[in-house]
């Protein structure tokens, strides 16, 4: 009985933040806003979540709301007024929902509530940081995109704010598995593949003949090859080498590591091996041989007229003989031979990355040269000479494995040259960011 009680004086604590929202919701389903209609009227669902973060983001979203009904009210008093009708009341009524709004908020400096939303306090902001870039951007694109880009939207208009809600959940998450996890591997690995199965079981399905899990419809490719030459053989379609870039931009080369659909299969059969074996630095150089291969024959193609058909299949067989070195060469030597020295989309990400500023470091006063992190690099990027340059090779992909494996925190992220917990802290909440927007709007 006693728990019953606790449930209810929770319950009204949190009442004044349930209206308000549920108050807000109605403000966007007038306006006919569906993504946010479903997204608000949803929300209170997460204050069932005992983490600080949550608290965070409903005060975010009350003050939100805030701005929200003070936009309303200048908007509105400029129509009536516009229309010679009276405005004073509206005024007081929109302030009074406006201030309520707000003001609810304050349930959260209650001892009970500080006491029942205190979980993970060390990671609260970084996860609220999480939840909420990856809402708006989630729902920019549900607005402004040409199409339904979401897929809950496609089998019910507006539910697409629930899927929203959901992602931007499971973002916050991330960020908190990623910077308490005691093997960053593990973590990475399992959201990895777990974005890989959704992605290609889309595939499946809309090869099955479900085209509502197709992007626009029509099936392309799915390898990474042809996000180069694609765009280069249509004349078209450029917009996988510009989220491409967009991502480069704002993680570096961890595309390869988080979010490229085939990357964790490489990655997946690479640690069949448990010790990875030695592998020469040199092969990179026939990783750009063979973008340059694939430009030179996506554009031959073109100037030929050679029939799609044909280039569809030319397409496959590269992406075939790309299984195949997962399958006999990553799986054997324990490292991702696949992704460093056969896709050219890694050696534009491993290029272009190093204008990102992240970067791996090691700490040469603590370091001890116990080469933990070469046994936990699958990139051949931790060579016992890197260690010695206290700098990660050129195919790293900010993965982070190392910085869990190396028994004396002797290895961090790096921000402009700046080695501080900080920079791990937003590398972090940037990769759940695109890990969990990616999840949502990543389809053929």
């Amino acid at each position: 009985m006693s728990k019953i009680k606790e449930k209810a004086k929770t319950f009204l604590t949190l009442l004044p933040v349930v209206l308000a929202i549920m108050v807000l919701a109605a403000h966007f389903s007038r306006h006919n806003i569906s993504s946010l209609t479903f997204f608000t009227l949803f929300f209170p669902f997460i204050l069932f979540i005992k983490k600080e973060w949550v608290k965070k983001v409903t005060v975010f979203l009350l003050l939100i709301g805030f701005f929200e009904w003070i936009r309303t009210t200048y908007v509105l008093t400029n129509i009536r007024i516009q229309l010679h009708l009276p405005f004073l009341r509206m005024i007081f009524i929109l302030v009074a929902v406006a201030l309520l709004t707000l003001m609810s908020g304050l349930v959260f400096k209650t001892k009970r509530l500080k006491s029942r939303y205190s979980g993970n306090s060390n990671t609260a902001s970084m996860s609220a940081w999480a939840f909420i870039l990856t809402s708006i951007i989630l729902v920019i694109a549900s607005a402004k995109a040409p199409l339904k880009i979401l897929l809950a939207d496609r089998f019910l208009y507006g539910s697409g704010g629930v899927e929203i809600l959901i992602l931007a959940t499971y973002s916050a998450f991330v960020v908190e598995w990623l910077f308490n996890s005691k093997k960053i591997d593990g973590i990475r690995s399992k959201i990895w593949l777990f974005f890989s199965i959704v992605f290609f079981s889309q595939v499946v399905l809309g090869l099955l003949g479900f085209n509502k899990f197709l992007m626009t419809g029509d099936l392309h490719l799915p390898v990474p090859a042809m996000i180069v030459g694609g765009p280069i053989y249509r004349g078209y379609g450029f917009f996988m080498p510009i989220l491409l870039i967009v991502t480069i931009i704002f993680v570096g080369p961890a595309w390869c590591s988080y979010l490229c659909y085939i990357g964790a299969w490489d990655n997946s059969l690479a640690r069949k091996t448990k010790i990875p074996k030695s592998f020469s630095t040199k092969y990179r150089y026939i990783q750009a041989f063979i973008l340059l291969l694939v430009i030179v024959t996506a554009y031959l193609l073109k100037a030929s007229g050679i029939n799609w058909v044909i280039a569809s299949i030319l397409g496959g067989l590269f992406g075939i003989v790309g299984v195949g070195i997962m399958l006999f060469l990553s799986r054997k030597l324990g490292v991702m031979v696949h992704c460093t020295t056969y896709c050219p989309i890694g050696i534009i990400t491993t290029t272009l990355g190093k204008l990102n500023p992240f970067r791996i470091r090691i700490n040469r006063d603590t370091c001890t040269n116990c080469m933990a992190c070469t046994l936990a690099c699958r990139y051949n990027s931790l060579t016992p000479e890197n260690v010695k340059n206290g700098k990660a090779g050129f195919f790293c992909t900010l993965c982070g494995d190392c910085l869990t494996a190396c028994p004396h925190t002797s290895i961090e992220y790096s921000f402009y040259n700046k080695y501080t917990i900080t920079a791990r802290k937003v590398f972090f909440v940037l990769i759940a960011v695109f890990h969990s927007v990616f999840l949502g709007v990543a389809r053929i």
